[in-house]
């Protein structure tokens, strides 16, 4: 049957009568073929929208999504088959030849610039102008056709009714005369059809839990989350999306079996309004059962286990599956990983999680060069051991150097234990160069840590060793720290969010050791918040801050590595990196016991003929202030504008900035979103 359609497309020119029948065939083939793959990708470049309903079938126009092609009436089957032996004197597009001659001129003019677009994108009538050897009578039969086509393409857009106006203008009749004839459309939209109402039913494991609050919930959102409210325009692409979206959503938690089994657009030409009704058929409530595991060699099932964080008897939450499977491709251990449920796993009480993974090497070396406008060029050389002798720990080892810094860093993680927590080890070398100051640093660090998406937990002990030289002498300094660290994230999305916040506390307990014995208390704390306005074309605004505090007795030190200096891409914008600090004498610049950060940013996307593209403009004020006590804080402000592309691997951010301490233009750019 599905064949027997496609060649009923491909000769749809030829058909001149009963065309009402056919468009009905049409519509019932198209939506029941859509309903049952609602998550695939609802319309094709390229290619013109799908059929819809026409105003002489429209008094009930529906698209039963439960209908297959199979199951279409043998009356329809039988009237197609009739038309097509009655029009075999027409055209045959796929068999006929084409010519470098256009046979036809074609005009088209619309008040309303969609439909104007899309009828001189996919209107019929532009495929024949090629025709070779095309005939009067084959033209005449292709006006006949026209106007229904026209309905037919402006349906989609939500226009039933539109004013067609098709005049032929002979060759001789034109000024200035002309070798070809030509054909002037005129398509008026008429008034758009609007959602009337919406009737949203529920069938299967979602009805019968009346009494849970968890589906109760989930029964809710869906019918909150409903994209075309009463009075939106009705258009085909519209009505699509809104049956994707909401079938995505049934799918996302505890049915991924879920089902669209009934669908209706009923339109009424007489008030130009559509009532629309979904029924959703939930199937049954999926549960997680044990790991399925394909494509291990080196590693153990535990270890994967521990990654994924998924346990036997969970519910099923899409949400999860995703996260693990990126912790898995994250971890450094699987060059590609692959992890789902099947919809159609027999036992959904336990349902398999399938994962299929391919092993990273054991060692591996990447060697790249890059550039920031904080520290110019650099080159980084990564070694990769996932199997450390002796140990069994994963180990990083990385060297950077650009102009101002060279940086040698090596971190040993064990693999998650049962409850998800690892040790770690962390080892730093590093020389840093501002204009009026060297530092030499070392640190250490061993401790526990727990990584997750809604919140990280570590807690370690820390040695640093810091060496700094200026103009006002020479300070070597040693400390021990007792630190824990905290970070919640709760945004809509970890690689591109667009709302929601982000909280990080830092704690560390300890004390100088050397010459002098001296305990001091660090903390810092940053936050970031994302508050979209009330339609999404508005934009939103990015709101950041920051506080970093050594409390210690006065006149005491501490490593200068402890201590905060700012400016610079991810900071205060319109500053060089680290420009702002302690002014000193002698115009040095040092670190500062205290630093406070604060930002404004509000950030709209750029529209292109009213559509949205992956970018946004953004403006922003930022300030800073680095102090060695509270009150002598002196605030450092940039404002600048700049561009977010909206990247597969993340934001790319492009700023320009002046700042009002320095009267200088700087140019900032940054990569991905980090928190």
């Amino acid at each position: 049957m599905r064949t027997y359609i496609q060649r009923l497309f491909a000769n749809l020119p030829k058909m001149t009568r009963h065309l009402n029948q056919l468009a009905q065939l049409c519509i019932m083939v198209v939506i029941s073929i859509g309903s049952h793959h609602a998550m695939a990708q609802e319309s094709v470049p390229n290619t013109p929208p799908p059929a819809s309903v026409t105003p002489e079938n429209a008094a009930e126009a529906s698209d039963q999504t439960d209908t297959s092609p199979a199951e279409q009436s043998e009356d329809e089957q039988t009237t197609t088959d009739q038309d097509q032996d009655q029009n075999q004197s027409n055209i045959d597009w796929a068999d006929s030849a084409t010519s470098d001659k256009p046979n036809f001129d074609i005009t088209v003019e619309s008040s309303n610039k969609e439909i104007q677009s899309m009828l001189e994108k996919y209107l019929e009538l532009y495929r024949y102008r090629m025709l070779s050897d095309l005939t009067s009578l084959e033209l005449r039969r292709l006006l006949e056709h026209t106007e229904n086509n026209i309905r037919s393409l402006t349906s989609t857009l939500g226009y039933f009714s539109p004013e067609i106006k098709i005049t032929v203008i002979p060759a001789d009749q034109r000024d200035p005369a002309s070798e070809l004839p030509l054909i002037q459309i005129q398509a008026e939209p008429g008034p758009i059809t609007t959602v009337k109402e919406m009737r949203l039913q529920f069938e299967g494991d979602i009805q019968n839990r009346q009494t849970d609050l968890l589906i109760s919930s989930q029964r809710r959102r869906l019918q909150w989350s409903w994209a075309m409210r009463e009075d939106d325009p009705f258009t085909q692409s519209n009505w699509s999306s809104a049956k994707s979206n909401m079938l995505q959503r049934l799918t996302s938690q505890y049915y991924p079996a879920g089902k669209i089994s009934a669908s209706q657009a009923a339109i009424n030409p007489q008030d130009n309004t559509a009532a629309l009704s979904v029924t959703l058929d939930s199937g049954p409530r999926f549960y997680l059962g044990e790991h399925y595991i394909l494509g291990l060699e080196r590693y153990s099932e535990r270890m994967v286990r521990n990654f994924t964080r998924l346990r036997a008897g969970d519910d099923f939450l899409l949400d999860n599956l995703t996260k693990a499977q990126r912790r898995l491709a994250e971890s450094g251990y699987f060059d590609g990983v692959f992890l789902y449920v099947d919809p159609t796993d027999p036992n959904p009480e336990a349902a398999k999680i399938n994962i299929i993974v391919r092993e990273a090497y054991y060692q591996s070396m990447t060697i790249g060069p890059g550039y920031s406008t904080d520290n110019g060029p650099r080159l980084t050389f990564e070694y990769r051991n996932n199997e450390v002798p002796l140990l069994g720990w994963q180990s990083v080892t990385a060297l950077k150097v650009d102009q101002d810094n060279q940086k040698a860093e090596t971190t040993l993680s064990a693999i998650p234990d049962d409850d998800y927590w690892r040790l770690v080890a962390y080892g730093k070398l590093e020389h840093l160069e501002n204009s009026d100051e060297k530092t030499t640093s070392a640190q250490a660090r061993f401790g526990n840590s727990f990584t997750s998406d809604p919140i990280d937990k570590s807690y370690f002990v820390q040695y640093d060793k810091a060496r700094t030289e200026n103009l006002n002498g020479i300070n070597d300094l040693q400390s021990v720290t007792l630190n824990g660290a905290w970070t919640l994230r709760n945004f809509n999305n970890f690689i591109m969010p667009t709302r929601g916040w982000g909280l990080g506390v830092e704690l560390g307990v300890g004390s100088t050791f050397g010459s002098e014995t001296n305990p001091f208390i660090r903390v810092r704390t940053r936050m970031l918040g994302y508050l979209p306005m009330e339609s999404w074309r508005n934009g939103r605004f990015e709101l950041r801050g920051e506080f970093g505090g050594v409390f210690i007795k006065e006149g005491a030190l501490i490593p200068s590595t402890l201590m905060f200096r700012t400016g610079g891409d991810t900071t205060v914008r319109g500053y060089a990196f680290r420009y702002i600090g302690v002014n000193e004498e002698n115009r040095v610049t040092s670190s500062g016991k205290y630093m406070v950060i604060g930002s404004v940013e509000y950030q709209r996307p750029i529209f292109i003929n009213d559509r949205p593209t992956a970018f946004d403009w953004a403006v922003f004020v930022d300030t800073g202030a680095v102090s060695n006590r509270m009150q002598d804080l002196n605030l450092y402000t940039g404002v600048g504008a700049g561009v977010r592309w909206r990247s597969p691997v993340g934001p790319l951010k492009f700023d320009l900035a002046y700042g009002l301490k320095t009267e200088q233009i700087r140019l900032h750019f940054n990569v991905g979103f980090v928190f």
